[in-house]
C-alpha cells in the first residue's frame, strides 16, 4: 500500500519555496500566501491562491509545476490543479484530510485581522506613489519602511521584499538628486577661482583646477547631464587647447636647434637650450612630449657617459694584468660583465667587440689554469698513494713536476710547499738506504752465526752455542725480518733440546754405571739403552 506522503510549499517572493511540515499547514492558509500541495498516492499538485496575495507572487504561479520539478525532480505530477481561496474543491478537503469549516475559520480570522493592515497598506502605497512622481524620494522611502513594518507584522514576505527593491532603486535616485545639487554648488565655486587664474595667467594651475574638478565627479554622476558642469568643461578645454598649441609650437623650434647642438657635440648649448624647454614642458600635460624631453637629459648624458667610459676601460685595461697574474678571472668576468652593461647602454660597438675579446681571452687562460690546477690535484694524490706506498721515488718525480707547474702559474706558496715536500722526500730516500745497509750487514752477521750454530749443534758443543745464540740475540734486536727471527727461534729450540738431551744421558750414564757397581747389569743395561733411545730420537 502506497503511503499517503503530502509535501506543502510556500512560494516565495523571488520564485523558491518554503517546505510547510504537516503540523503546521494550518499557519500558512493566509489570504496573501500561495501554496503548493503536492499528494504522492494521487500523484496530484494542488495550488492554492490567498485573496490578497501580492502581484509578485501571482506573477510565478503560471510556473509553479516547472519551479517545483526543477527543484524536486523526484515528484510525479500527474495533475495540476490551481484554485483561489474559498474555491476549493470537495477531494482537496479530504486528500488534505482537513474539513472546509477548519480551513474557513482560519480564512475568516485572516479576513477579519489582515484586512486592516492590508487596507493600511495600500493607503501608504498611494502616498507613497505620488512622492515618487514629485520626486519626494525621501518622503517615499519613509511610506515604504512603514508598509515594511505592517507586512512584516501580517508576515507578507513577499511584499516585504517588493518594498525593499523599490526602497533601494529610489535610495540610489534620492543620492543622484543630491550628487547633483552639490555638483551645481561645486561648479560655481571653481568657475569663479578659475577665473581668477586666468586673469592671472596662471593655465596649467587652471586647467588642473578644473581636470581635479572632472576627476572627482566622473565615476559619481555624468557631468554631460549639467549644464553649468558641461559649459566650464568646455570653455576651459578650448582656453588649454589653444596655450597647449603654442607650447608645442615652441618646442619643436627649440628641439631642432637641441638635436643639431648635439650632433656637434656643443654640450653646453645642447644643456642650455634643454633647461629652456623644460621650463615650457612644465605648462605641458601632454605626457608623451614631456616624456620626450624628459628623455633628451639621457641624450646629454650619453655624450658625457661615453667619455667616462673610455676613460674606465683604459684604466681596466692596466688593472687586468695584475688581476690575471693572481688568477682572479671571477673578479675580471665581472668586471667585464659590468663595463658589457655599460657600454650596451652607451652605444659603443666597438669597444663591445673588444670587451668581447677579452673575455675570450680570460676564458682561455681561466681554462688553462684550471687544467694545471686539476693536474696539480691529481699529482698530489698520488704522492699520498706513494706514500702510503713508500714509494719514494715516484714521489720525488710528482714533486719536481708540481714546482715546475706551480712556476708556470706563479704559486710560491705551493712551490714552497713542494719543495720542502722533495727535501724531505730525498732525506727519506737516504735514511731508506742507510738502513737497508744496515739490514744487510746484520743479515751477514747473523747467516756467519748461523753456520756457526750449524757446526757446533752437530758436536753438540753447547757452550759455543750459548755465546752463539747470545751474539745472534744482539742482531735480531735490530732486525725487522721476521722470518729470520722465527728460524733463530727454532735455533734457540733445538739448543734447548741438545741441552736437555745432555742433561738426561749424563743422569742415565750415572744410574747406570751405579747400577753396574751394584752389580745390577739389567738396570745398567736399560739406561744405556735409554741412552740410545734418546739419543735415536734426536737425531731424527
Amino acid at each position: 500500500m502506497v503511503e499517503n506522503i503530502i509535501k506543502t510549499f510556500k512560494l516565495n517572493y523571488d520564485g523558491t519555496f518554503d517546505e510547510i511540515a504537516y503540523e503546521n499547514i494550518k499557519e500558512v492558509f493566509t489570504i496573501i500566501n500561495i501554496l503548493a500541495i503536492y499528494i504522492q498516492k494521487i500523484k496530484t499538485m494542488y495550488i492554492w491562491i490567498g485573496r490578497n496575495v501580492n502581484q509578485a507572487l501571482k506573477n510565478h504561479v503560471a510556473r509553479i509545476r516547472v519551479l517545483l520539478k526543477e527543484e524536486f525532480p523526484q515528484f510525479r505530477i500527474i495533475r495540476n490543479i490551481t484554485f483561489d481561496m474559498r474555491s476549493e474543491p470537495y477531494e482537496f478537503f479530504k486528500n488534505l484530510n482537513i474539513t472546509k469549516d477548519e480551513l474557513y475559520e482560519i480564512i475568516n480570522y485572516q479576513e477579519k485581522t489582515v484586512l486592516p493592515v492590508l487596507e493600511k497598506i495600500e493607503e501608504l502605497k498611494k502616498k507613497s506613489e505620488k512622492s515618487i512622481e514629485s520626486e519626494q524620494y525621501k518622503s517615499a522611502i519613509e511610506l515604504l519602511k512603514e508598509i515594511i513594518g505592517l507586512a512584516e507584522k501580517i508576515q507578507d514576505d513577499a511584499l516585504v521584499t517588493e518594498q525593499k527593491r523599490i526602497i533601494s532603486k529610489l535610495t540610489e535616485k534620492f543620492e543622484n538628486q543630491e550628487i547633483v545639487s552639490e555638483i551645481e554648488q561645486e561648479t560655481e565655486r571653481v568657475e569663479k577661482e578659475y577665473n581668477e587664474l586666468i586673469k592671472t595667467k596662471n593655465i596649467l594651475k587652471a586647467h588642473e583646477l578644473v581636470e581635479a574638478f572632472i576627476k572627482k565627479y566622473e565615476t559619481v554622476y555624468d557631468l554631460s547631464l549639467i549644464p553649468s558642469a558641461k559649459e566650464l568643461i568646455l570653455k576651459e578645454k578650448k582656453k588649454w587647447n589653444a596655450e597647449q598649441e603654442k607650447t608645442i609650437n615652441d618646442l619643436s623650434i627649440l628641439e631642432k636647434d637641441f638635436k643639431l647642438s648635439l650632433e656637434n657635440l656643443e654640450i653646453s648649448e645642447a644643456t642650455e637650450i634643454y633647461e629652456k624647454a623644460l621650463i615650457l614642458t612644465s605648462n605641458l600635460i601632454e605626457e608623451k612630449i614631456r616624456n620626450k624631453w624628459k628623455g633628451f637629459s639621457n641624450n646629454i648624458q650619453d655624450a658625457k657617459d661615453k667619455f667616462e667610459f673610455i676613460k674606465k676601460f683604459d684604466n681596466f685595461s692596466e688593472e687586468i694584468i695584475k688581476l690575471k697574474e693572481a688568477h682572479l678571472y671571477n673578479e675580471i668576468k665581472s668586471k667585464i660583465e659590468v663595463l658589457i652593461k655599460q657600454v650596451e647602454q652607451i652605444d659603443l660597438p666597438g669597444y663591445r667587440g673588444k670587451l668581447d675579446v677579452i673575455n675570450k681571452e680570460v676564458d682561455s687562460a681561466e681554462e688553462s689554469y684550471n687544467r694545471i690546477l686539476e693536474e696539480i690535484g691529481n699529482l698530489e694524490e698520488e704522492i699520498i698513494d706513494n706514500q702510503n706506498n713508500n714509494q719514494f721515488e715516484k714521489n720525488l718525480r710528482d714533486c719536481e713536476k708540481i714546482i715546475e707547474l706551480g712556476k708556470s702559474i706563479k704559486k710560491s706558496e705551493l712551490i714552497k710547499i713542494y719543495t720542502t715536500i722533495l727535501e724531505q722526500t730525498k732525506e727519506q730516500i737516504k735514511n731508506n738506504k742507510d738502513f737497508e745497509e744496515k739490514q744487510r750487514l746484520l743479515k751477514e752477521e747473523l747467516t756467519k752465526l748461523e753456520n756457526r750454530f750449524t757446526s757446533s749443534i752437530k758436536t753438540m758443543e753447547i757452550k759455543d752455542i750459548n755465546e752463539i745464540l747470545e751474539k745472534g740475540e744482539e742482531f735480531l734486536n735490530k732486525l725487522v725480518d721476521d722470518e729470520i727471527k722465527e728460524k733463530w727461534d727454532n735455533f734457540k729450540a733445538k739448543f734447548h733440546s741438545a741441552k736437555q738431551l745432555l742433561e738426561n744421558i749424563e743422569i742415565l750414564s750415572k744410574n747406570g754405571m751405579d747400577a753396574l757397581n751394584r752389580g745390577s747389569c739389567p738396570d745398567s743395561l736399560d739406561s744405556f739403552e735409554q741412552i740410545i733411545h734418546q739419543l735415536q730420537e734426536y737425531k731424527s
